[in-house]
């Protein structure tokens, strides 16, 4: 899978494969330029999957229930995404050709 790099403010870019966004308590996308995913203030998605492969959205009010916006419900969301997220890897996991780097490794 080809690295994407997320762009910031200070002019500095990160490779990554996954980008997952938890709105805060006002939510605001304006600053989201990503052609098809913010349209008139609202993220396009379903359950928090966008059509930009590794864009996930969580905590967005009804993003499946009326519950996803809060602490004690987004749970549900959040392993939905973490299924998707786990599903894509897999996908691409068996397109590729050589050995995956294990995460916990990474994290010694």
């Amino acid at each position: 899978m080809p690295a994407r790099a997320a762009h910031f403010a200070d002019g500095s870019t990160l490779d990554t494969a996954v980008v997952i966004w938890a709105t805060g308590y006002r939510p605001d996308h304006s600053w989201i330029q990503i052609p098809g995913v913010a349209r008139d203030g609202q993220i396009a998605h379903q359950r928090g999957v966008t059509g930009v492969p590794g864009l996930y959205f969580l905590g967005l009010s009804w993003q499946h229930t009326r519950g996803s916006a809060l602490l004690g419900f987004v749970g549900d969301d959040a392993a939905y995404l973490a299924g998707c997220i786990a599903a894509r890897r897999g996908a691409s996991d068996a397109a590729s050709p050589g050995p995956v780097p294990s995460h916990r490794a990474e994290q010694r």
